[in-house]
């Protein structure tokens, strides 16, 4: 007798997806260069220049998928893939002929054909099974790829192989409430043809970028483990993850500067960089669920690795991030939120040319409401920040003021008229920094001055409450 049961279970999945694109770009470039060097003789050029870009590309996707019930608890599921790109790209360049004010004289240097074929065919099986709390996965991958690239003129270039890679998917429920889950994957990171090619791209005559034949996919291990708790009856929470990513043969660059101070960035492969993050969340609620506190805290430990002239620097980052928060509310007559946040990050280069750095920013905030019979609404906003270790002029006390009235409309309150001032102190700046691997970048932006608002809004149904 067969199993219909089984057979209800059983899906095959087939896909097809084509696109066809075409692209085409002319721009200018003009520039005057001074270049010096090390014992100090200058010399410059000046580039009046105008590229022609034409592409197309072609992308065909095809898979199968299939899944078989195995027993009561289990599937097996089979995938076979084929994903193909084909381009065409043609770039021309040329130099300003100032005989008859044409660019006509052809730049072979800066002009480049080649046809791009890149592949890849997967194949998966994986195994999925649930019984009582458990239930979990465990997939294995094979993915084969091919990149082909001919230059016209030049000889061809490909890149070929097969990388495995295995994932692992487990999760527990202790209790209705409370959930553990542990994850593992391996992903796979291909060179683009930009990074492959031979030849020079000077489209930028100050900064070069160079590919390198040489490239071989980069691989990521990342490994999460987390656990989450909530009680429905006096609503508090527990978060708990740590998670971290271990790089192997990265895709990263070497930059140098040549003779004459050009900046001449290439590819190349590199292991050593991870990631590692702790994050803790607790909420807990009291006095009759009507106020709450809520913490949160993160910890990153992050290694970048570049090359500066030849130089290995590992950039080791250590970021700490707590905050906490209150809430409560008072017989719907008056409800407000107070929170505070200190955020600590500490940048270290091996570079001995390169000083360690730190900075500390740390605020707090205050929303509020106040609601006053026939539907008046009384809103504030109060937030202070101050960042320390940054530049001095990035090392502001900044205070925003945002404050709001509005008033119902309607016999169901449908209707809604607002007005609303912001930044009533004049203080509103955006402050971020940006820490990469080889510069830091400190930005402030300057938003609009105070306005204000004066809205009104219609809701549908039986409005507000």
């Amino acid at each position: 007798m067969k199993n219909t049961s089984k057979k209800k279970r059983r899906s095959l999945n087939i896909n097809l997806n084509y696109a066809d694109g075409k692209d085409t770009e002319s721009k200018f470039a003009i520039s005057q260069n001074a270049y010096f060097s090390a014992s100090g003789e200058s010399s410059g050029d000046t580039l009046n220049q105008h590229f022609n870009t034409n592409s197309q590309s072609q992308k065909a996707l095809f898979y199968i998928n299939y899944t078989e019930p195995i027993k009561e608890s289990g599937f097996l599921t089979f995938f076979i893939g084929m994903d193909q790109t084909n381009e065409l790209y043609d770039k021309s360049a040329f130099s300003y002929n100032t005989a008859n004010g044409l660019y006509d004289k052809y730049i072979d240097s800066m002009s480049n054909t080649f046809k791009n074929i890149s592949t890849q065919h997967c194949e998966r099986i994986s195994w999925y099974a649930q019984k009582n709390k458990v239930n979990y996965t465990i997939a294995l991958s094979s993915l084969s790829y091919s990149i082909s690239n001919s230059p016209l003129n030049q000889s061809k270039i490909s890149l070929h192989g097969t990388i495995l890679l295995p994932s692992f998917y487990f999760n527990y429920s202790i209790s209705n409430n409370k959930q553990l889950r542990l994850r593992y994957s391996k992903t796979a990171q291909f060179p683009d043809i930009t990074q492959l090619q031979p030849i020079p791209d000077v489209s930028d005559p100050l900064n070069l970028k160079l590919g390198n034949l040489s490239l071989k996919p980069g691989s990521s291990h990342g490994f999460s483990l987390s656990y989450n708790t909530f009680d429905a009856i006096s609503l508090r929470t527990l978060y708990l993850s740590i998670s971290s990513n271990v790089n192997n043969n990265q895709i990263i660059n070497d930059t140098k500067t040549d003779s004459i101070g050009r900046q001449v960035t290439q590819p190349f492969n590199h292991s050593g960089g991870y990631y590692v993050s702790l994050d803790f969340s607790r909420g807990l609620p009291f006095k009759k669920r009507s106020n709450s506190i809520n913490l949160a805290t993160k910890y990153i430990l992050q290694r970048s690795i570049n090359y500066v002239n030849g130089n290995k620097n590992m950039n080791d980052k250590l970021s700490i991030a707590q905050s906490i928060s209150y809430n409560s509310e008072q017989i719907k007559l008056f409800d407000y939120m107070i929170s505070a946040n200190v955020n600590y990050n500490n940048l270290h280069y091996s570079n001995p040319s390169n000083t360690t750095t730190s900075y500390l920013a740390y605020g707090a905030s205050y929303n509020g409401n106040l609601n006053l019979p026939f539907g008046i609404t009384i809103s504030t906003f109060l937030r202070y920040s101050y960042a320390s270790g940054l530049p001095v002029a990035y090392n502001n006390n900044i205070w925003i003021l945002n404050a709001s009235i509005s008033k119902t409309l309607f016999q169901h309150k449908q209707g809604m008229i607002t007005f609303q001032g912001i930044d009533l102190l004049k203080q509103n700046k955006s402050i971020t920094r940006k820490v990469e691997v080889n510069y830091i970048e400190d930005i402030q932006t300057n938003t609009l001055d105070p306005f204000f608002l004066l809205k009104f809004s219609y809701f549908l149904g039986k409005g507000k409450n």
